[in-house]
């Protein structure tokens, strides 16, 4: 691994920690987007270089003036180089954690193509998971994924075990 990539994943770490002092003194009030992506039975689930090491969604903080479908737009092409075309509003959720409250509008979108480009700096693994076998979840990603499952148009094609994983407290 080339040394500006280290340099900079330990930054990212660092950055992460100052900010979860940040929060634990302020305790805000953030935004962001989360974004379901399926191709061909599968999910894209990513794991970020700093924080928790559980699998999640791709997504991110809304910037001043974006809307939330801006934001996920530009979130899913920063993290894994994928162009969104269609993406459709699933609804919100609220969560806490790391003395942060996190108001996360939830999207699912389709694409055509498995393929992603990774920025190495943030993203330190992507993979698609068949719905199936779905990898150890944060927990905010299974909140997101019962929103996905409540509302999307996909419901029909998750098994029951894919159903059972996002109700497990094992990973939490």
């Amino acid at each position: 691994m080339p040394w500006t990539l280290r340099v900079t994943r330990l930054f990212y770490h660092w950055a992460y920690t100052l900010l979860r002092l940040y929060w634990f003194l302020v305790r805000p009030d953030v935004y962001g987007v989360k974004c379901v992506l399926c191709w061909n039975q599968h999910l894209l689930m990513i794991r970020h270089t700093y924080g928790r090491p559980a699998w999640t969604v791709p997504g991110g903080g809304i910037h001043k003036g974006e809307t939330p479908e801006e934001a996920v737009r530009r979130e899913v092409a920063e993290e894994v180089g994928i162009t969104l075309r269609q993406v459709r509003y699933l609804g919100e959720i609220v969560s806490i954690h790391d003395y942060v409250r996190d108001h996360i509008a939830v999207f699912a979108a389709t694409t055509t193509s498995a393929d992603i480009t990774l920025d190495p700096f943030e993203i330190l693994q992507a993979q698609w998971f068949p719905l199936d076998a779905l990898p150890p979840l944060s927990d905010n990603a299974r909140q997101v994924l019962r929103v996905w499952q409540q509302y999307s148009v996909y419901i029909d094609t998750m098994s029951l075990s894919t159903l059972s994983l996002l109700y497990d407290d094992e990973f939490t």
